[in-house]
């Protein structure tokens, strides 16, 4: 990912509240992405949920 230079995003990023927030803005990021654009199978959606292989389904 890079380099962090800047302190206060190093602390930030190390703390699990402040890493649950921006995960949930990501989340929420890539869901409009694919409200806008049409969904996709309920099997991607799955796999993007659970974080389970693509190929196979399993984690």
């Amino acid at each position: 990912m890079g380099f962090l230079t800047n302190r206060a995003d190093s602390t930030r990023l190390n703390n699990r509240r402040e890493q649950r927030r921006l995960m949930q803005a990501a989340l929420a990021a890539i869901e409009s992405h694919f409200a806008r654009c049409g969904g996709g199978e309920p099997r991607q959606r799955y796999i993007a949920q659970t974080g389970a292989s693509a190929a196979t389904g399993a984690r």
